[in-house]
Formats: C-alpha cells, sequence, structure tokens
C-alpha cells in the first residue's frame, strides 16, 4: 500500500527519475548485516573468548563517525582498515594482518550483496523506454563505484552521479543541478526517488523538483521537522503506479500549485 498527495497541476510532464541508491534500489542494510556475520564468524576462530560483538559495534561506530580520512590522506581501504584495527585493539596490540584479513572479509561480503533484483532490473528497464534515468547517491568515489559496478547499474542508467565527485552532497540543491544540466532539463520536469527524508526528499524540495517519492518500507510518518514527501511508498516497485497517477492527474484546485492534502492508496 502506498500513500501519497496528489499533485494539484493538470497532469505532469516527467522528463527525468533520479533515483538514490543504498536502500532504495539495492538492499544494503541486509548487506552489512551479512557482512557483519561473516566478520563476527571469523573472530570467534581467530581470537576465541573475546567479545566480538563489541569490536563489531567499536568498527561501527568509528565508521559511523569518519567513513573516509577526514585529512584525505589515506585511500579508503587503508583508513577503513585502520578503523578495524582500532576495534580490535580492545587494551592490547592488534595485529595488522588480521585487521586486514577482517577488513576484506567485511568489504568483499558486503559488495557480494549489493546487486539489482530481477524485478528491480525489468522496473528500470520499463522506465528508461518513457523516462531518461539518473542514479544519485551520497558517498565515496570509490566505495559508490564499486557499489555501481556490483549492479551493473550503467547497463540501466542514462547517467550516474556520485557526491564524493563533486563539491556537495544531497541534500544540496547543487548536486541536482547537475542532473538538470546534464539532460538540459527543469527541475519541474524531474522526481527524486529515495528512502532518506534528510537527503533525498529534502534534496528534492531544495532544488525545486516536481515531486519526491519517498521509499518507506516500515510506513513511517515523518517527524518534527523532517520534509514531507509527495509520495511514500512502501516498495521502489510501485514507483510506476505512482507516475502514472501524476502523469494522468486532472485535478485542479483554482490553478494553484499546491500539494492537495488528501491523501490516497495503491494497492
Amino acid at each position: 500500500m502506498a500513500s501519497m498527495r496528489r499533485s494539484s497541476a493538470n497532469g505532469a510532464n516527467i522528463k527525468l527519475l533520479i533515483f538514490d541508491l543504498d536502500n532504495t534500489l539495492v538492499d544494503t542494510r541486509n548487506a552489512d548485516k551479512l557482512a557483519v556475520l561473516e566478520v563476527k564468524k571469523l573472530l570467534k576462530q581467530e581470537r576465541p573468548g573475546n567479545d566480538v560483538d563489541k569490536t563489531v559495534c567499536k568498527y561501527k561506530k568509528f565508521l559511523s563517525e569518519k567513513e573516509i580520512d577526514p585529512d584525505k590522506k589515506l585511500p579508503v581501504d587503508e583508513w577503513r582498515t585502520l578503523l578495524w584495527t582500532k576495534a580490535l585493539t580492545n587494551g592490547s596490540p592488534a595485529t595488522g594482518d588480521l585487521a586486514k584479513k577482517v577488513y576484506n572479509l567485511w568489504k568483499e561480503t558486503r559488495l557480494k550483496h549489493v546487486y539489482f533484483t530481477e524485478e528491480i532490473k525489468s522496473l528500470l528497464v520499463r522506465l528508461r523506454q518513457k523516462y531518461k534515468l539518473a542514479l544519485m547517491t551520497n558517498g565515496d568515489s570509490q566505495v559508490q563505484r564499486e557499489k555501481v559496478a556490483m549492479c551493473n547499474a550503467e547497463e540501466y542508467f542514462d547517467s550516474i552521479i556520485i557526491s564524493g565527485d563533486y563539491e556537495h552532497a544531497k541534500p544540496h540543491p547543487s548536486i541536482f543541478e547537475v542532473a538538470f544540466k546534464q539532460f538540459s532539463v527543469s527541475a519541474k520536469e524531474c522526481i527524486m526517488i529515495g528512502d532518506s527524508l534528510k537527503t533525498d526528499i529534502e534534496g528534492g524540495l531544495n532544488s525545486g523538483v516536481y515531486a519526491s517519492i519517498w521509499i518507506n518500507p516500515e510506513g513511517l510518518e515523518p517527524a518534527g521537522f523532517d520534509p514531507e514527501p509527495c509520495y511514500s511508498l512502501s516498495s521502489v516497485l510501485q514507483v510506476e503506479d505512482v507516475l502514472k497517477d501524476m502523469i494522468n492527474c486532472k485535478i485542479t484546485t483554482g490553478g494553484s500549485s499546491s500539494w492537495d492534502v488528501q491523501l490516497m492508496t495503491i494497492m
């Protein structure tokens, strides 16, 4: 089921769909969980009796604080290996070899589970027959390009935009301007589709796109000062139905181009 706010404009002239990658088109959270499970198995073998859960939690904390070297001196693989070294220390010297082994296992397992399902591939193929498709993802260039390569995303998208290649990431409007210029379209001819209110949806609002679609499998509600999406879907596979509704929309509210507050559903 999907909840939405219907446009009051007379039909949309949509030319470009901008998709987020992580947890929109690929299940990165699940890939992370599976990578952690493999790392724990390894650590239990290499360091029996140690608190592997604590070690993994320390690494995840270090990674969330600084995903890449803030001084931009170390390549991302070296930096994240260093984070594992810190996490493995636990008050005693950690071997660099073990940190490398753990990092490589974590990375390889994670990437192995980053892929487009057959349903996602079919969806993108169908959409590309009607629209231009751009993939816009936040993150380090190397890290995100490795994910892009695992998905063979270049086969399905007309453009791939990675924030690490630009000055600003989503939700800054300048990275959206990159897409608008690449395809010679206006913001009102574009739709943003993603799972994050703070980057994808707010970015769509900041850049003035025609509509923002929130991929929201848990059925959450925006809270506090969260930006409000135009549509909230339980699955990205429902995007086609929303686009049909949007294109065929004939509702008017005295010529206003604002969003109607009436909520509707797609089964």
